[in-house]
């Protein structure tokens, strides 16, 4: 079984997949050292200050990987059996990527994409399992139980459904 634990930078994707992988006993796979380690990096953004990734290339070199957990903000355009997009509330997701130091251009990019969904519409529109989970005020011992609990084939609730930021009352921008 492959794995793929995605969302936007903040969301608690590698904290998760981590214990993920630990708990269920496969592989943990960091994308971005992956991309780095099979020479996938193509050029850096310096206005960014973020390297751009072959992803064809990528997803070549992790075709034959199996029985892994793979975290990365890009793990949803490589080839998995089940996807996991992990989402925070937009006002949460802001202080968790300053209180990590972030650059406030780097922050409001970040923010404005989990506000717009771009990483689970991306996931939607290319696979079938997909699942959302919102990790504001979820421990990660929670959201990994969500997980272990979809994987079994437990009942999913709403988390097989589109998650909007814009749909919900409860959210401050």
């Amino acid at each position: 079984m492959k794995i793929s634990i995605t969302g936007t930078p903040g969301t608690g994707k590698t904290t998760v997949s981590e214990q993920l992988s630990r708990r269920i006993g496969l592989k943990y796979v960091s994308v971005n050292d992956l991309a780095r380690e099979k020479d996938c990096i193509i050029s850096h953004d310096k206005k960014r200050n973020s390297d751009i990734v072959d992803v064809k290339k990528l997803r070549e070199e992790t075709s034959e990987m199996d029985g892994c957990v793979m975290d990365g903000h890009l793990s949803h355009f490589l080839d998995s059996d089940m996807v996991f997009v992990l989402r925070c509330k937009p006002s949460e997701l802001k202080k968790r990527l300053q209180k990590k130091g972030w650059d406030e251009n780097k922050v409001q990019e970040n923010v404005e994409a989990e506000i717009s969904g771009v990483i689970e519409y991306e996931a939607r529109d290319s696979k079938d399992s997909v699942y959302s989970l919102n990790t504001t005020e979820e421990t990660v011992d929670d959201t990994v139980g969500t997980i272990v609990n979809i994987i079994e084939g437990g009942p999913v609730g709403d988390c097989d459904k589109y998650f909007d930021w814009m749909e919900r009352e409860d959210v401050d921008f």
